[in-house]
């Protein structure tokens, strides 16, 4: 199976979002079911990550698309329509109920294609139950086109790990 699978929280920074991305793409990089290509336009800075969202995601990428099976997008960012079925993950609606914290062009971005994006995604992978319950009430995608896939920690975070000697 041929899987493009979006990379470019890993252009923004290192936090959560980004450990999930190299998280879930070192996993897929193990199976030999797999074929995983990273998909990612442009670099950090705001004005590049307001046209990555305008531009590459509903135009660009669905283009790109048409070489794989499946397109998994790392967050709500996804295009609304692609040749193959897009998966999108949802790390939380803080944007939905904390948008004070966010910046001018993510809110915008999340009241104008948060819930299309939602609502046209083939499935919407969710990391808790809580994040299922919250994208039923607030976005009013139907329970079963929701996946949850708890978040895993890395092999580091073992008793055994890196630390331990």
């Amino acid at each position: 199976m041929n899987v493009d699978y979006d990379v470019a929280p890993l252009l923004l920074d290192n936090a959560g979002t980004a450990r999930y991305v190299r998280g879930v793409l070192d996993a897929l990089r193990q199976r030999s079911d797999v074929d995983v290509h990273e998909v990612r336009w442009g670099g950090s800075g705001r004005v590049i990550a307001a046209v990555r969202d305008a531009v590459w995601y509903p135009l660009v990428l669905p283009v790109q698309a048409r070489r794989s099976d499946i397109l998994h997008c790392t967050t709500f960012r996804a295009p609304l329509r692609a040749p193959v079925p897009v998966i999108v993950t949802v790390h939380d609606l803080a944007i939905v109920r904390q948008p004070e914290l966010f910046t001018a062009w993510t809110r915008l971005y999340a009241r104008t294609l948060l819930l299309p994006v939602l609502r046209s995604a083939s499935r919407v992978l969710v990391v808790s139950e809580f994040t299922k319950r919250e994208v039923v009430e607030l976005t009013g995608v139907p329970e079963d086109r929701i996946d949850v896939a708890y978040n895993a920690a890395s092999q580091m975070f073992r008793p055994d790990g890196p630390a331990s000697s």
